[in-house]
């Protein structure tokens, strides 16, 4: 009998001790959420949290980058052909890797060093564009006009066909508004061109 009662009082002690770690992991548990959820904003709302953002719009192919996209040669483009080298480049953002290299905050003016790596368009258009003069006659049509779609296709074909990597380094910069809140400005041209692997 008085070992029954004593193993009712160790099962009731038990019971407590258990309902305590229980609490106490759930505090924990909603502290450790909490300082995950405010760092994730903080970093998210500075210069270098919104730079890597941006960034990322570009490997994940957002609307408002692939929407710009804009052919950066002098050649006139078909409808056809613009649409095969939105698919280059959109190949080209996927794989875009990149490092923020530093990052230099002030009161109210930042800039962010970002280090990328693309594929060298350029390098493959420009060769490709060489070789068309050289070789004019290969486009010509049978009238022995130079046909001018026939040698954006071979540019173009040569520019996906692009394994070549270049790496180099962007600012982006920031300012802040009345608010308080960081701004990103809008990378110049040739930023953008990086980006592209057409600088």
């Amino acid at each position: 009998m008085k070992e029954s009662k004593n193993r009712k009082k160790s099962f009731k002690v038990n019971k407590k001790v258990c309902a305590i770690i229980g609490v106490a992991v759930v505090v924990i548990l909603l502290v450790v959420g909490i300082c995950l959820f405010v760092k994730g904003r903080v970093t998210a709302s500075s210069p270098k949290g919104m730079a890597e953002e941006y960034l990322e719009k570009y490997v994940k192919l957002d609307d408002s980058i692939v929407s710009n996209i804009t052919y950066e040669f002098n050649d006139k483009l078909t409808a056809e052909q613009e649409q095969f080298y939105t698919s280059v480049i959109k190949r080209q953002y996927e794989k875009l890797s990149y490092s923020v290299s530093d990052c230099v905050e002030e009161e109210k003016e930042a800039n962010v060093t970002v280090m990328i790596t693309v594929t060298d368009l350029k390098s493959a258009y420009d060769q490709a564009d060489a070789y068309v003069e050289s070789h004019r006659n290969k486009y010509e049509d049978k009238d022995g006009n130079f046909d001018t779609t026939k040698a954006v296709n071979y540019k173009l074909d040569q520019v996906e066909k692009a394994s070549e990597t270049i790496s180099y380094s962007i600012n982006i910069q920031f300012f802040k508004d009345d608010l308080g809140k960081w701004v990103m400005q809008n990378l110049s041209d040739a930023d953008l061109k990086k980006l592209s692997g057409t600088f």
